[in-house]
């Protein structure tokens, strides 16, 4: 049977039967004076009491042996190496033995490998072993065990947090299909303690899974804490969820001249969506020449939705629309020949081809009629797409033709 001693806050294996100590033994060891019928033994015997005068109080008793020095033993007691024998070997932490030991106190063990199997001693000596995830139980004798165990490696088994368990709003989890997305909020279900995380638009039990749901490859497999806003964590985190970032301190001096912003590709961090000469590696981001502050959502400026030139739709209600051509534009309205349009009240932008013009007595659009190249005549159109007239473009007063032209040219511009 296999047995463990602790001395001096040390462990060791105690050996069945002990055997002398020799120089080439490994240190340290638990020794103690040889005390058998053996000549050594019968001469240890014959002086524990009068050796140079002391005495052997730790007769009985087993010492630490570190290391051998002029055949004596270094410790307390400097004698002679053959008078001892071995009575057990020094048990590192983390080795199987220790790991043994560990399961004969009641603790749980695993490997630092497989953190998700733990072992444990169950009654007559059985080891047993438990799989976190798949719920896999199995049981092997001592001897079977230590024959297929790591020989280092080896540490407590603690049962593991749900995932989800100490998550926060805000904080980001990675899915199984590689999607990062951030935490939502919180929700009690029904007044119950149970809590579930609306992760993404998706709702999720505390160890990761979707509820209610068997779509695993949407399960979250990973975490971490929303980073401190405008640092280079917290950018990289920004990237991870699809945003570009940039970095206000940028001052476009000749080697910052192009990097507007940057944005996670794969395990690329690109600039600028392209800009190869300044690509680096995902694991490159701790990099020294990596700003560590001033970080942040890169937000290009959005073209005006309307500019002078452009025709529009708008009306006042009651079903009645009319059609303007923009003046001028200003943040919140446009402008046609002084009237102030809303920009709420546009209902849309009108195509080169919808606007709708008046010569004389008759309205419609226009549609060009080409000979050579050249724009000579052009078709009125009425609201059944059928053509009212074709005019030629000479015979229209400045004004007209000059609108007239100005729409053809930008149909043609179109296409």
């Amino acid at each position: 049977m296999i047995k463990f001693e602790e001395h001096d806050g040390m462990l060791f294996e105690m050996l069945e039967e002990p055997t002398p100590l020799t120089p080439d033994a490994k240190m340290p060891v638990l020794v103690r004076l040889i005390q058998d019928d053996s000549p050594m033994g019968m001469y240890n015997k014959k002086h524990r009491d009068t050796i140079y005068g002391i005495r052997l109080k730790c007769f009985l008793h087993p010492i630490i042996a570190v290391f051998i020095d002029n055949d004596n033993i270094v410790n307390a007691q400097s004698w002679e190496y053959y008078r001892y024998e071995i009575l057990g070997t020094f048990v590192e932490d983390g080795s199987k033995e220790w790991a043994l030991y560990q399961m004969m106190q009641g603790e749980k063990i695993c490997h630092k490998k497989f953190p998700s199997i733990m072992y444990c001693e169950s009654d007559y000596g059985i080891m047993r072993k438990e799989m976190r995830y798949n719920y896999v139980e199995c049981y092997m004798s001592v001897l079977a065990w230590l024959n297929r165990a790591y020989d280092n490696g080896w540490q407590i088994y603690h049962e593991p947090k749900p995932l989800l368990a100490d998550a926060k709003v805000g904080d980001l989890c990675q899915r199984r299909d590689g999607k990062w997305v951030q935490i939502d909020r919180l929700l009690s279900i029904g007044g119950m303690p149970l809590i579930c995380y609306e992760i993404g638009g998706l709702r999720y039990m505390n160890n990761g899974e979707q509820l209610n749901s068997k779509l695993s490859e949407l399960g979250i497999i990973s975490t971490e804490p929303l980073a401190t806003e405008e640092t280079k964590e917290w950018a990289l985190q920004m990237m991870k969820l699809g945003n570009k970032v940039r970095n206000r301190d940028w001052d476009g001096g000749i080697h910052e001249k192009s990097l507007l912003y940057c944005q996670l590709i794969g395990e690329t961090i690109k600039y600028n969506e392209g800009c190869s000469a300044f690509d680096v590696c995902l694991s490159d981001w701790e990099a020294p020449y990596i700003k560590n502050t001033g970080w942040q959502l890169y937000e290009p400026k959005e073209k005006p939705q309307y500019k002078v030139g452009d025709w529009i739709e708008w009306s006042e209600g009651l079903g009645i629309t009319y059609q303007s051509q923009i003046t001028r534009v200003s943040q919140s309205a446009v402008y046609s020949k002084g009237i102030c349009i809303p920009l709420k009240i546009i209902t849309k932008k009108l195509k080169p081809s919808e606007v709708v013009i008046r010569i004389g007595c008759l309205s419609g659009t226009v549609r060009p009629v080409s000979t050579n190249g050249i724009h000579i005549w052009f078709h009125l159109i009425g609201v059944d797409d059928k053509t009212i007239a074709t005019i030629r473009i000479s015979s229209l007063d400045t004004q007209t033709r000059e609108l007239v032209e100005s729409l053809i040219n930008a149909q043609e511009e179109e296409k």
